[in-house]
């Protein structure tokens, strides 16, 4: 089975953790259209812009999930989805 997921915030973070330890099998390619890992979001309602953003030196995907096998990442934005041809 292969599976496609468009974006690479803390949802699939939680996604990835749970089919890697859940015992997926299949492949999972991850559309992340930013440069390096993803990293938690200040709640920017909540933090004064004076404040450094310490959270960016961190990751939503801890080392081993990131590097799994199953775990395909590609680097630009998703711009259609087209199901049927692939």
């Amino acid at each position: 089975m292969r599976l496609g997921i468009i974006g690479a915030g803390q949802a699939t973070a939680t996604l990835l953790a749970e089919l890697c330890r859940g015992g997926f099998d299949g492949e999972i390619t991850v559309f992340h259209d930013e440069s390096g890992a993803p990293c938690p979001r200040p709640p920017l309602s909540k933090t004064p812009f004076d404040q450094p953003l310490r959270d960016r030196d961190k990751t939503l995907i801890p080392e081993p999930i990131a590097q799994d096998p199953r775990v395909h990442w590609v680097y630009e934005r998703a711009t259609e989805i087209e199901p049927e041809t692939g």
